[in-house]
């Protein structure tokens, strides 16, 4: 459990930041705690060496379990897959309490780059995704900033994973190859969901 933390400046070939492995390891991240890029500290990267490949910049996650409750993944990078997050066969929670989403700035997974897919989460092998509003029909946070030089700027789902997402939002993302903000293969599923006070009614929508 990770608390008014930062973790930044780090560099590994799998977890730049952290890496969570096995069936029963956690990670829980809360308070306001930053994995990447926090004011003047840099971010994290994951980095491949020969055959090895850099998978997560700021988190690897394979069998275990990721919570995110206040906490944001900022600016990390991959030299492969998952440039924010690295899911394989894992289950992330994200669910935001109000007054956090409230703060000036509150993406939670923000400008994180990918050098293959999944620019700010890469999720496969079977993981699963729930971010969820708290009080259940507020706003959840957002995905910003996103980009995969491959597939899926925001996010790529493969290998029968699963994302549901209630009330957020997903801007400002790039993909070089498909999928600017999400990329669905696999026998996959993306499920987004909102309500008629998140229509946008401007100009510009």
């Amino acid at each position: 459990t990770i608390l008014r933390s930062s973790i930044s400046n780090n560099v590994s070939i799998l977890g730049g930041g952290i890496a969570v492995e096995g069936a029963f390891a956690s990670l829980v991240l809360d308070d306001n705690s930053f994995v990447g890029l926090d004011g003047a500290n840099p971010a994290n990267g994951a980095s491949g060496i020969g055959p090895a490949l850099g998978l997560g910049g700021g988190i690897f996650c394979s069998g275990g379990q990721v919570t995110i409750i206040d906490a944001r993944v900022r600016g990390n990078g991959a030299s492969d897959d998952g440039g924010g997050i690295h899911l394989d066969n894992c289950d992330l929670t994200i669910e935001p309490r109000a007054d956090f989403i409230a703060q000036v700035g509150s993406a939670i997974v923000q400008q994180n780059q990918a050098a293959g897919n999944g620019g700010g989460l890469y999720a496969g092998g079977g993981s699963n995704v729930f971010w969820r509003s708290q009080p259940v029909g507020s706003f959840a946070g957002r995905m910003v900033g996103n980009a995969a030089a491959d597939r899926g700027g925001a996010v790529f789902l493969s290998g029968a994973s699963n994302f549901v997402g209630d009330w957020i939002r997903t801007d400002d993302s790039r993909a070089d190859g498909r999928g600017g903000a999400y990329a669905v293969q696999g026998g996959s599923n993306l499920i987004l969901r909102g309500g008629e006070n998140y229509r946008c009614t401007t100009t510009n929508c």
